[in-house]
């Protein structure tokens, strides 16, 4: 039995990390038991709950209530005397805490995995653990991300923010999965970066992914004359990268291609994405119930991340359903792709600019890419053997048969 420890409902998958959640607990439960445990900032809905039961032995979860600042403060010299970080303080739950180590205590518990490394701490509350396992999943690296966004601007009080969350997360995150029985990186990249940090660190690659079979080539639109955009617009490197496009980008490929038009498609985008319908040929729509048309209409995708952590699904999804991908150095990181050959990728506005025109105009490129990008997501990102490969990692952690 695994007990799949996770901030948010994975249903329904409206973000980055509750896809890849979802996707793995749906195909891991094909060989194990799961109990999901689930810490949400507003009590779940019945249809989420009933969603992810079909996969689940139980489903569980805590509400992690609004604080006061001053309930933040003594949350926060609580855990420091007990030698946890102060990133950790935003997400602890002392009904969670308690919740997890019942669970574990009432037997029956082959394994825990917890996902993120901010919920690392969460290991205090289930040691000492005889029989049972444990398991980190990064879904990114909190200190490599957090520096990533100093070069986004913002303003004096925003670098501040930046500087003091950087601050929060040295050297922690290693030293906390330094004690998990085994931890997973999304790529390569982070893996090696643990790695260094600590090389008693147990690590298994466990890439992100895309569901191949939902999502099958589309046809090429007929006249297509619009980039698509997709990503959480509550995510603060998604708004940097599309106001980016639309401000540095997007002027240079319209004064080329005057009939280029941009549509950005995410959750909750803040006034300064909201905005940016003022220029030409820009449409946000936000929160939508199905990304697919959008993905229809488009003949390309642009990616242009300048901050972040862990690896683009959307990227995936984007090479996975026959659109070509334009994006930067640090949109494409920990991926096992060529530019040129499964994507464009561009280091700077200028480049930027450059590649998407091409990218528009060139249909021989652009089939050449799409057929190489559907070749490797099939080959090496599809969820299922991601999931085999997971399952193999546990069976070996629990000393198991093959």
């Amino acid at each position: 039995m695994i007990l799949w420890v996770t901030y948010g409902m994975p249903y329904p998958p409206n973000c980055g990390a509750g896809q890849r959640d979802y996707a793995l607990i749906t195909r891991v439960s094909r060989s194990f038991d799961i109990k999901l445990l689930c810490l949400v900032q507003q009590d779940a809905t019945p249809a989420s709950v009933n969603h992810m039961r079909r996969w689940c032995r139980t489903v569980e979860w805590v509400v992690l209530p609004p604080r006061t600042p001053m309930a933040k403060l003594r949350t926060a010299l609580n855990q420091r005397r007990r030698g946890r970080p102060l990133a950790f303080c935003e997400y602890y739950s002392a009904e969670l805490a308690a919740h997890l180590r019942r669970t574990v205590a009432g037997g029956g518990i082959d394994l825990v995995q917890v996902e993120h490394s901010l919920f690392a701490p969460y290991l205090d509350f289930l040691e000492p653990l005889a029989s049972t396992k444990t398991v980190l999943s990064f879904h990114n690296l909190a200190r490599r991300q957090y520096r990533s966004m100093l070069g986004m601007g913002g303003g004096w009080l925003q670098r501040a923010s930046d500087v003091l969350k950087i601050l929060l997360t040295l050297h922690w995150e290693a030293r906390y999965a330094a004690r998990f029985d085994h931890c997973l990186a999304v790529s390569p990249v982070e893996l090696d970066w643990l790695h260094r940090e600590d090389p008693r660190i147990r690590l298994g690659l466990v890439p992100n992914g895309v569901d191949v079979e939902e999502h099958r080539p589309l046809p090429a639109p007929d006249h297509g004359t619009e980039l698509l955009f997709v990503g959480n617009l509550a995510y603060r490197p998604n708004v940097d990268a599309v106001v980016h496009f639309c401000h540095d980008i997007l002027p240079e490929v319209q004064r080329q291609m005057p009939q280029v038009e941009l549509m950005i498609v995410g959750r909750t985008p803040p006034p300064m994405v909201v905005d940016l319908q003022r220029r030409p040929g820009v449409t946000v729509y936000g929160t939508i119930p199905d990304v697919l048309p959008f993905y229809r209409r488009c003949l390309a995708t642009v990616v242009p991340l300048r901050a972040g952590g862990g690896t683009r699904l959307k990227i995936l999804e984007s090479m996975a359903l026959g659109r070509p991908v334009i994006t930067t150095p640090m949109g494409c990181e920990g991926l096992q792709v060529e530019s040129g050959r499964h994507l464009l990728v561009a280091g700077n506005a200028g480049e930027f600019a450059a590649q998407t025109v091409r990218a528009m105009s060139d249909r021989s490129l652009r089939e050449h890419l799409t057929g190489q990008a559907r070749r490797l997501v099939e080959e090496v990102y599809d969820w299922n053997a991601i999931a085999r490969e997971l399952v193999g990692q546990y069976r070996q952690l629990l000393g198991l048969a093959p």
